[in-house]
This record gives structure tokens, sequence and C-alpha cells, in this order.
């Protein structure tokens, strides 16, 4: 069982983490406790990151964010949990302590810009700054035009700008480098709405087949 979890762990915590991955958080959530219970074994920030992420996808954000605190008492420049304490900043619409996050991040390592720029827009355009977040978007586009992040990003601020049809040219560019991304066929099901409903119903279909496989 020792094998399987550090395995587990490696693979979980050496990549980017979606919603469809939660069998396996849950997988190795199960073990952990199995690790703790059987070996009196000691959490580590990676521990920690894995159970922020689980509680981030299952929308339990108070206690998200009590294990990305515990990431950052143990290591300050996990630049990851600046990035994923933000967004949950986001969810609770508590937007400067956010942006805060991010700027945090961006300070300790400037090569972060890759992951933290994308949900700086993100967080600029809830709070109405929409010429601030296409210009961060653009930026980024501008050095990676694949950027599938920024795509959905743009694409779900155009919407909301009533630009439909950019929007949509956005979020398809966004979901045919990224097929399995569900954010951007959240946003797609949600946008086919105003053009296609049949089509936002088939897009939801395939959202749950997604994430029951």
């Amino acid at each position: 069982m020792n094998e399987k979890f550090e395995d587990l762990k490696f693979e979980l915590s050496s990549r980017i983490l979606y919603l469809n991955d939660l069998p396996k958080i849950n997988e190795f959530c199960d073990l952990l406790n199995k690790m703790i219970i059987d070996f009196d074994y000691k959490l580590d920030e990676l521990d920690y990151f894995i159970l922020a992420i689980k509680y981030y996808y299952t929308m339990e954000w108070t206690t998200s964010l009590m294990f990305v605190n515990k990431v950052l008492e143990i290591n300050p420049k996990f630049i990851r949990c600046y990035n994923l304490k933000a967004l949950i900043y986001l969810h609770l619409k508590r937007y400067q302590e956010a942006l805060n996050c991010i700027e945090e991040g961006l300070d300790i390592e400037d090569d972060a810009k890759r992951i933290l720029l994308p949900n700086k827009a993100a967080i600029l355009s809830e709070m109405g700054f929409y010429n601030e977040a296409i210009e961060i978007y653009n930026s980024i586009l501008e050095e990676n035009p694949n950027d599938f992040y920024s795509l959905t990003g743009k694409s779900i601020l155009l919407y909301k700008l009533g630009k439909i049809n950019e929007a949509k040219e956005f979020v398809d560019k966004a979901l045919e480098i990224n097929p399995d991304y569900i954010s951007g066929l959240l946003h797609k099901a949600r946008l086919m709405l105003k053009i296609d409903p049949n089509e936002s119903i088939r897009i939801c279909d395939e959202i749950i087949k997604k994430n029951i496989n």
C-alpha cells in the first residue's frame, strides 16, 4: 500500500489537477487515511495541497482554505498554493484578497506569471475591470496562443459583454486544445443556450459522461 500511495501522490502532485481527477484524488485521500492510522504517517506540504484541491473541487471553500494555509505554513514559496488561494477567495467574492494572493505569488517568483496571470484577469473581470482583464488575456495569448485557460477566460469576458459569437470562437479554440477542460465545457454549454439550446444539452450530457468516467 505504501508504494501505491507514493506513486499516486507523485502523480497527483506533479501535474495540474482538474475536476475529472476527483476520483483519483479521493482514492489518494483513502490511502492517506490508512497511512495515518497504520503507520502514524505525518502529512507534508504535498499531502495538504492535494487535500486542498479535493475540497476546492467539492466546493468546501473554508476547508480548502484551511489546507492551503497549512501548505503555506510549511512552504511559503509554494506558488500553486497562492493560485489556489486566489481562486478560493474569488469564489467567496473576496476579490481584493484574491488579487493580493496573486500579487504575493508574483513577488515570490516572476516565472509564475504563466500560472497566476490568467486568474488575475478573471478576478479583475469579476470586479468589473474589463479593459484591464482583456489586456492581460491579450498579453498572455500573444506569448502563448494555445493557453486554453486564457482563451476560456477571454471567452467568458466577451460573453459578459454580450459578444456571443466572438466568445464562441475563443472557447471553441480552447476546447480544440483541451477537449476535457470542464470549465471550458461548462462555459460553452451556458453560451450555447443563446445560440442552440439542443447543443447546450448535448454538451451537458458530455460533461456528465466525462465526470462519471
